[in-house]
């Protein structure tokens, strides 16, 4: 969501202490009428027109609604272009303050206490073309670190680097108190080898290999790159002489997520309350009706306290809930 569709009520959380930057209290903020007759140009997000970056005000507007909501897919897509249209209107300099600001209040802490969050100065080279090296430190910078990385960046990255570097990023997001997605374990080879997909994912290449290479072959190619130590290494070959990256992200897999392909599951975790169990998988999709259940049954301070600073559920709390209100939310849940 973005400041319209959420009528600046996230806006008014983060901001309501907070003084304004001069160019955003006296930005000239549209009505319906005009916010539909702005060009989809104007927008961060053309399609669904949102986060508008049309002026200063709303850029430094759109880029807070992005780092306050870091899990949200609209706002992770359109950051970069927030952030460049930014560095257009020359307030790149308000945008570290900014992040630090929303991070201060999504974490629950002042910045009189960052000193005290988990931190942890990271520096990774990357040699590309483009971009010579990750670097920074604290959650929000390793966060982005990794989401570039997994975005658009891994593809500059040589294949026989791509490892050591994606390994060093889930040091960076480790220490500095971030999730790692799967695709970053598979990249830094922290996955399961899975034959079955490794050698579907070389039937595949070999079918995709001109015919006159094919027929004369094919078993001896798939029997070597099957059979080969260093499998990686292998399929980037075949790759890189075959121009066969072009097709990565349909069904060929690049190499690492093809021979790192398998991510173990960890047993489903659950939580009792009361005499009832929930499986927390079963929440997918209904974690709001979960909340407006705990409103309507504990009031919204008592609800309120369940949340953990991130905005999940503090499960251990909840377990310690008295028969008696349990109870009460189970009836608000059937």
């Amino acid at each position: 969501m973005d400041f319209y569709s959420d009528f600046g009520h996230l806006f008014a959380k983060l901001f309501h202490t907070q003084p304004l930057p001069g160019f955003v209290k006296e930005g000239a903020y549209e009505d319906s009428d005009t916010l539909r007759d702005l060009p989809d140009s104007a927008f961060a997000d053309p399609i669904s027109r949102a986060f508008p970056i049309h002026d200063r005000a709303h850029t430094w507007i759109s880029a807070a609604y992005c780092y306050a909501q870091p899990q949200d897919k609209q706002a992770a897509a359109v950051l970069d272009r927030v952030e460049k249209q930014a560095e257009l209107f020359g307030i790149s300099n308000e945008m570290s303050g900014l992040r630090q600001h929303v991070a201060s209040i999504l974490t629950g802490t002042t910045e009189k206490m960052a000193g005290e969050e988990k931190v942890a100065a990271f520096e990774i080279a990357l040699n590309t073309p483009t971009v010579a090296s990750l670097r920074g430190s604290g959650k929000s910078a390793a966060q982005q670190a990794v989401d570039r990385f997994l975005g658009e960046w891994w593809k500059d990255v040589p294949c026989e680097s791509r490892q050591k570097v994606a390994a060093s990023l889930m040091e960076a997001a480790e220490g500095n108190g971030c999730d790692c997605p799967e695709d970053l374990r598979k990249f830094a080879g922290a996955a399961q080898h899975d034959t079955a997909i490794y050698c579907q994912q070389a039937a595949l290449r070999a079918s995709l290999i001109p015919d006159t290479f094919k027929s004369a072959a094919a078993l001896k190619f798939l029997g070597e790159i099957v059979a080969t130590a260093d499998k990686v290494a292998a399929l980037d070959s075949i790759d890189r002489e075959h121009s066969l990256s072009k097709f990565y992200g349909g069904r060929i897999l690049d190499p690492h997520r093809a021979v790192y392909s398998l991510i173990p599951k960890q047993a489903e975790p659950e939580i009792v309350i009361g005499t009832r169990s929930f499986p927390l998988a079963s929440w997918e999709g209904r974690e709001r009706r979960f909340f407006e259940g705990m409103v309507a049954a504990l009031g919204e301070e008592k609800a309120a306290s369940f949340l953990t600073k991130e905005g999940g559920l503090d499960l251990e709390r909840l377990a310690g809930l008295p028969v008696e209100e349990a109870n009460l939310l189970n009836q608000y849940l059937e």
